[in-house]
């Protein structure tokens, strides 16, 4: 498929894309215009043409469709978009033009004709300092580096969206011609042994390995909270590409993680997949997405053996690396206290019911028993 083709309508992976993307930056949006009376920001260094041939919007008309018709964005967001190509560039600037009500926004869209990688410093002097997402999503992967997504999320509620090339990335790690693009996306100091440890994996197991190294990258960068969603070929044989988003605070991934979690396709024991199978033990961060919800109990036992904390602080100090959303600690902790195993205050039959069932608010507090010898 080439670039101009790709706009005859959507694919499934763009779909999913397109929508976590848009409902991310919804309840973020939400969540900073409720803490602020300043601006918020949303970016795209890869905007493309904002509308397909067939008529759906991709993120970019979306995001100006959802300001135009709310009251805080009318007045707050800041909108920058970038595509370096000069055709696609046209589209998007007419499609924006386009939008009934356009006008109505306080702050007119940005639109910028430059490259990613070689017009980084103009991208980002165009940038407000204000809270903002900002999305990467290139063709291939030409331009993505390690410095440009650690200086895109440094400072207060600046987040990044990869929409990571797995598939062309990891024919990529075996090509000599292209390893100083390599080194950009993984760091120049650690790209040998990365792509050591990478080529030592065969088919599966070398995709997993790459999303593995990259994610390990942006940690060791202070990007602590990266968070993969894995988007299938049409095929749904292999992965095409990874949806990562890239923060440095709890509650944005948080979010996230939540909204990936409604848009995963399947799930065992109601944790959702994350489409992470199959991962095993060599690969740390895919395999901890991979857990199902039979190891919570076990894990829960382990971590805050002999602590009492509240259900809220047991699931903001757990969650992190784990595919487990509110619900399954609730759900585990709930049946772990009608088991006898942990004490919980106020227990369950001072407690409102619900749906048959007794409450457990994030109040709650939760005493866990001493560790037994024998655990790991």
């Amino acid at each position: 498929m080439t670039e101009n083709d790709f706009w005859d309508l959507p694919s499934d992976a763009s779909r999913v894309k397109i929508t976590i993307v848009d409902k991310y930056f919804d309840a973020w949006s939400n969540v900073m215009l409720s803490r602020t009376t300043g601006d918020v920001c949303y970016a795209d260094f890869y905007a493309g043409r904002g509308k397909y041939e067939d008529g759906t919007l991709s993120v970019p008309l979306l995001i100006l469709q959802r300001a135009i018709s709310d009251s805080r964005l009318r007045k707050h967001l800041i909108t920058v978009f970038n595509d370096s190509d000069s055709d696609t560039y046209k589209h998007l600037v007419n499609n924006i033009a386009s939008i009934p009500g356009i006008a109505q926004l306080r702050h007119h869209p940005k639109t910028l004709n430059l490259t990613v990688g070689r017009d980084d410093a103009q991208l980002l002097a165009a940038l407000p300092e204000v809270p903002t997402i900002t999305f990467l999503d290139p063709f291939g992967y030409s331009g993505i580096s390690l410095d440009l997504i650690g200086t895109l999320t440094a400072g207060f509620a600046r987040e990044c969206i990869v929409f990571f090339n797995t598939n062309r990335i990891n024919l990529a790690v075996s090509n000599l011609g292209v390893q100083p693009r390599m080194e950009f996306l993984f760091g120049a100091a650690d790209w040998p042994a990365v792509r050591a440890r990478i080529e030592a994996f065969r088919r599966v197991d070398r995709e997993l390995a790459v999303v593995e190294e990259f994610v390990q990258a942006l940690r060791r960068r202070g990007m602590d909270f990266g968070l993969p969603f894995r988007v299938r070929n049409q095929e749904g044989t292999r992965a095409s590409h990874h949806l990562i988003h890239v923060c440095r605070h709890v509650k944005g991934y948080t979010i996230m993680k939540d909204i990936m979690a409604r848009e995963s396709s399947g799930a065992g024991e109601g944790v959702p997949r994350f489409e992470y199978n199959p991962a095993d033990q060599r690969y740390g961060i895919l395999f901890e997405y991979a857990r199902p919800l039979s190891d919570l109990r076990d894990l829960l036992l382990e971590h805050f053996a002999g602590r009492t904390l509240s259900m809220k602080q047991v699931f903001e100090k757990h969650q992190v690396g784990t595919p487990f959303v509110k619900k399954n600690y609730k759900d585990v902790l709930r049946q772990m206290e009608e088991e006898g195993v942990i004490v919980a205050q106020p227990p369950a039959e001072q407690r409102r019911m619900r749906e048959g069932k007794r409450t457990f608010a994030d109040e709650v507090m939760v005493t866990f028993p001493p560790r037994k010898e024998g655990w790991s």
